[in-house]
């Protein structure tokens, strides 16, 4: 299902809807000025597989470079909303006891600023009392975290992230609702829990889809040793 406005959540919060994951980045929160975290993630991607000096690296050693610079990225951003709208969108869903969920694919180590990056805004996700309130993902391709209401899924699979996640705090809802602004995302989710005997109401959310146009890394975004 696809949505081009925020406010659009409201038209599928229905009665059987009793969880609800949110992406964040180009979701809840974009940057102040260009380049966004998602385009500078893709640019710098390209550019680092790219340089012969990093060719020789192997793909756990790529991830871990790349991480680490994602990581010093988030921490010097100015965050801000996609959409002001969203806090009502989020507002109305906790006013309903419904419990929402931040899931993103930030690394491990930006756990804390993307919780404070958030209470900027006033979103705080840690308000409903799962147990465990703090949980490592152990059994995925690369761990993952739960802590302050928000999954860090260190660039896991989404849909395996909530299988797991429920599992662990042992819920079953009739139906969730799970929105980001990636179709293969909102695909991977819908895919893993088709068979979960759990309704999955996906909604790729497109507000930023044309300002997301192919972004290239100036002198001074390239680390030293790669210029």
């Amino acid at each position: 299902m696809e949505i081009k406005k925020i406010t659009e959540v409201n038209n599928y919060l229905d009665p059987s809807v009793e969880i609800v994951f949110f992406d964040i980045d180009n979701t809840i929160l974009e940057t102040e000025t260009a380049p966004n975290l998602v385009q500078w993630v893709v640019a710098f991607e390209n550019y680092v597989r790219s340089h012969k000096r990093m060719r020789e690296l192997s793909e756990q050693d790529f991830f871990i470079y790349i991480q680490q610079h994602i990581v010093d990225f988030i921490e010097h951003m100015r965050p801000a909303l996609v959409e002001d709208e969203v806090l009502g969108v989020i507002h109305a869903i906790e006013q309903r006891n419904i419990p929402i969920i931040g899931l993103t694919n930030r690394p491990l180590k930006s756990a804390e600023i993307t919780a404070s990056q958030l209470r900027t805004f006033g979103l705080d996700f840690s308000s409903h009392q799962f147990n465990p309130q703090e949980y490592n993902f152990e059994a995925l391709e690369r761990t993952a975290l739960f802590k302050d209401g928000i999954i860090i899924g260190n660039s896991n699979n989404k849909g395996l992230l909530i299988k797991e996640f429920l599992e662990k705090i042992r819920f079953r809802p009739k139906k969730l609702l799970f929105i980001d602004d990636s179709e293969r995302f909102v695909h991977d989710v819908e895919h893993v829990l088709r068979d979960s005997m759990i309704e999955v109401l996906g909604l790729r959310y497109g507000f930023l889809d044309e300002k997301m146009t192919e972004f290239s890394l100036s002198l001074e975004m390239i680390p030293e040793e790669l210029r």
